[in-house]
């Protein structure tokens, strides 16, 4: 009994101070903190989250339902053991019916150890008829405009302070393209991106046209 009570706090003690040690060789330096203002968040127009429809000039819809609520979370970024930044993620997602079908959205910042630290926006959208179609692409943002991050995968080809988009007009806009041809999915080659209203429609590499339903 004795030597079993020995065996068990001679344990205790080892761990206790494995445990001591690791935390001292992981005592890492933290450079700061890497959060969005409101006027980064704004970036974003989604707060109060709805079912979001878009039309074709056939009558055919596709519908993007909420998936969760719009989010932030905190990531460390580096090495725990050395130096290290807290970054924020923002998060909003849309789903379909089906799994192929859904709008995902990410506030992110580029590698925080850049001379330069960035700020940047991903817009993934796919949907899927007889084929499945993929639109993601990401933008670097400030000051609520957008700037090219990647001119060999995705570009920005114009903006307007209104455009018509179907039948509707929308304001504070920019044309985005993907310029590459996703392996697994046809292209969802044009973006129209309001910076008052988020994904206001887009367009295949065929030309058909989708259309943010005004409510």
């Amino acid at each position: 009994m004795k030597k079993s009570l020995y065996i068990i706090i001679t344990s205790t003690v080892l761990i206790f101070l494995f445990n001591q040690c690791h935390e001292k060789e992981c005592d890492g330096n933290k450079l700061g903190d890497l959060k969005f203002t409101q006027t980064d968040l704004n970036i974003l127009p989604y707060s109060i989250i709805d079912t979001i429809i878009f039309r074709d000039s056939i009558g055919d819809s596709i519908c993007y339902y909420p998936n969760g609520i719009r989010h932030s979370t905190t990531r460390l970024v580096g090495d725990e053991c050395s130096d290290y930044y807290n970054t924020e993620l923002n998060i909003t997602r849309f789903k379909g019916i089906d799994e192929q079908t859904y709008m995902h959205l990410y506030l992110d910042f580029t590698w925080p150890f850049a001379t330069e630290k960035k700020k940047t926006i991903q817009i993934i959208v796919h949907y899927k008829d007889s084929i499945e179609w993929s639109f993601n692409a990401i933008y670097v943002f400030d000051s609520l405009k957008l700037y090219d991050y990647s001119t060999e995968s995705y570009a920005i080809l114009g903006y307007c302070d209104s455009l018509y988009v179907g039948p509707n007009m929308f304001h504070s806009v920019y044309t985005l393209e993907q310029t590459y041809i996703p392996s697994e999915h046809r292209n969802l080659k044009t973006l129209f991106y309001s910076l008052i209203e988020g994904i206001v429609g887009f367009k295949t590499d065929d030309g058909h046209l989708w259309y943010l339903k005004k409510t």
